[in-house]
């Protein structure tokens, strides 16, 4: 894998951790609980966490941008959408 194919966020592992929780919660397996947000359906768990709020999220936890102006140009989007998503994760407690 060439370095520029890299995901620096580890967007990749936290999505497969939650497909392999899923895959738990689905057989009906126990899984271990740990302090966080949890979501009452996988319905809302998806509305709440896109592709683009995952990865704002794990770029404020990475490069700790200053500014959402910052954020909106490490992640290549427009301001006011990342305002919106940052916005919502915030509402939702997750930043």
């Amino acid at each position: 894998m060439r370095s520029s194919d890299r995901n620096p966020c580890g967007i990749e592992e936290s999505i497969e951790d939650a497909k392999r929780t899923m895959k738990l919660i689905e057989e009906g397996k126990e899984v271990k609980k740990e302090v966080g947000v949890y979501f009452t359906s996988f319905e809302v768990f998806r509305k709440a966490l896109t592709p683009k709020r995952l990865e704002l999220l794990h770029v404020i936890k990475a490069r700790n941008p200053k500014s959402i102006k910052e954020l909106a140009e490490i992640t290549k989007r427009d301001k006011k959408n990342v305002s919106e998503d940052v916005k919502y994760l915030e509402q939702n407690g997750l930043v």
